[in-house]
């Protein structure tokens, strides 16, 4: 038996080197066919982490375009204080163009209803640093509306038969009416212009003063007359302007050599308006221009 067990078995070597030739195939084989799955697994493990990379990318980024920012309360009280002072600014120029572009005032109306006298009123107000200018020039007008109601009064006077009460007041008649022509010479018809049709020399201002002086013995004799007066009382289709007895009554004060219109002075002078005549006020803040235009029918082709 023993014999029978050390000795080989035929073909049993051979079997077996064939079975462990077959165990270590199917080991390899195995090992093959496990390699192809991982790789796969791993291709498949790419694509899903490429996936998810991708969707988290999307979601990030759709995440953050939902986003609103937050301002905080600071933030927005400077950001009020800047539009309201954006639309302050805007309402400022506004108003400041309204004022600039200011307003046009036309003063339209018949002869000696008071056009000129609102107009000088406005000075007094608005433009006195301008009215303090034309003071002078109103000194020559006050001396010609005196001149121009002693004259009207003789007319009257003759015209109406009414004797004078003192003889020797005849000669002061007789020098106011050679005066017609003189005053037609220096008539005023606007302020700082004569008659148009004479031109205006330097001198004209004294010659006028000197003229006015030399009448004023005749002018104060002839206004306390007591025809002169009675004249004046009844009227006698006088063409007086409605503020010759209040210069009349201060024809010593006008006078004086040192004399100055007062701005009453002003606002009772008479000058006839024949042009139009274009003045700026500012009241307010606001530019006014005013155009005085003449009452005259020749004139009325201007109002339109």
């Amino acid at each position: 038996m023993e014999g029978t067990s050390g000795s080989s078995v035929p073909g049993l070597s051979s079997l077996t080197n064939t079975l462990h030739s077959l165990s270590i195939n199917n080991s390899s084989n195995n090992s093959n066919t496990s390699q192809p799955s991982s790789s796969a697994n791993g291709t498949q493990s790419q694509t899903n982490g490429s996936s998810g990379a991708a969707g988290s990318a999307a979601g990030g980024a759709s995440a953050s375009s939902s986003i609103i920012p937050i301002i905080s309360r600071t933030e927005q009280k400077k950001a009020k204080a800047v539009s309201d002072a954006i639309d302050k600014s805007l309402r400022a120029d506004k108003e400041r163009l309204q004022k600039e572009r200011g307003a046009k005032l036309l003063i339209l109306g018949p002869s000696e209803t008071g056009k000129t006298t609102v107009l000088k009123q406005l000075k007094l107000l608005y433009g006195r640093k301008g009215l303090d200018a034309e003071r002078q020039t109103y000194r020559r007008v006050v001396h010609l509306n005196i001149m121009k109601a002693i004259q009207s009064l003789c007319y009257g006077l003759q015209r109406a038969n009414i004797p004078l009460e003192h003889a020797e007041n005849i000669a002061h008649l007789e020098t106011v009416m050679r005066l017609e022509a003189t005053l037609k010479r220096y008539s005023i018809t606007s302020i700082g212009f004569t008659n148009p049709a004479i031109p205006r020399k330097i001198t004209d201002a004294k010659a006028e003063t000197d003229m006015f002086l030399d009448m004023v013995p005749a002018i104060r004799a002839l206004w306390a007359d007591g025809g002169i007066q009675e004249t004046f009382r009844t009227g006698a289709n006088l063409n007086l302007q409605d503020s010759a007895r209040y210069f009349l009554d201060s024809v010593d004060r006008i006078a004086d050599l040192n004399y100055v219109p007062t701005d009453d002075d002003i606002l009772q002078a008479r000058v006839r308006t024949l042009a139009v005549s274009e003045h700026i006020f500012n009241i307010d803040g606001v530019t006014y221009k005013i155009f005085d235009v003449g009452g005259q029918k020749s004139l009325r082709k201007y109002w339109a």
